[in-house]
């Protein structure tokens, strides 16, 4: 059997059960399911499918996802500017011919920048799911320092590039730890915020009762 989408309440959960399948009829059938659920809770299921719930929680995680964009940008800002400042030598990049093109340090950021945050992307670490997670969430960000490292191999192998060793290896080093310190403080933002009832997002409970 399987429930249809549950909220998390305050107290216990509230069970909702799609419109589609719940009859009109005051007889409850195998067909419609209206058997799995309190005439209770299936009064909950009005009042909450006629609130704007679902458009909060959609406004909520684009938000939410859209301020871990920034600051997972901001962490790759912080780990390009520290790795030049520790190095004397500017950041330089060797051709197929022998020739060194010098990368100046702005265009340096912002190749960090979007490298690291399609990196995130890629390994998942927006989705919703792994917002308030964390060992989950930790060992994508490690993942997707690997991925960064493919994704800049990959273009030295395209360009036929050669890059410093030293300073992309401690932004590799610097990206993930930076940002696994920035996601738990994003962390204690939303258990704080679901302790108080908000950014929560509904689920799907498959099973039996009594599982």
């Amino acid at each position: 059997m399987s429930t249809g989408d549950a909220v998390s309440g305050a107290d216990q959960p509230t069970v909702v059960l799609p419109r589609s399948v719940r009859s009109s009829s005051s007889s409850s059938s195998f067909f419609d399911r209206t058997y799995m659920a309190d005439p209770d809770e299936l009064a909950k299921v009005d009042q909450f499918e006629s609130t704007n719930y679902h458009v909060a929680f959609v406004r909520w995680t684009f938000f939410f996802a859209l301020s871990l964009v920034l600051s997972d940008a901001l962490v790759a800002v912080a780990a390009a500017l520290i790795v030049s400042a520790c190095f004397s030598t500017e950041f330089a990049a060797i051709d197929h011919v022998g020739t060194v093109h010098y990368v100046p340090v702005p265009a340096l950021v912002a190749l960090c920048v979007v490298v690291w945050v399609l990196s995130l992307w890629t390994v998942g670490c927006y989705h919703r799911h792994l917002m308030g997670e964390g060992y989950d969430l930790y060992a994508k960000i490690v993942s997707a320092a690997f991925v960064a490292v493919l994704f800049v191999g990959a273009a030295c192998l395209l360009l036929r590039l050669q890059l410093p060793r030293r300073q992309i290896f401690w932004i590799v080093v610097l990206l993930p730890l930076l940002t696994c310190f920035e996601r738990w403080v994003w962390r204690r933002i939303v258990h704080a915020m679901r302790v108080r009832g908000r950014m929560r997002y509904p689920v799907t409970l498959v099973g039996s009762w009594g599982g």
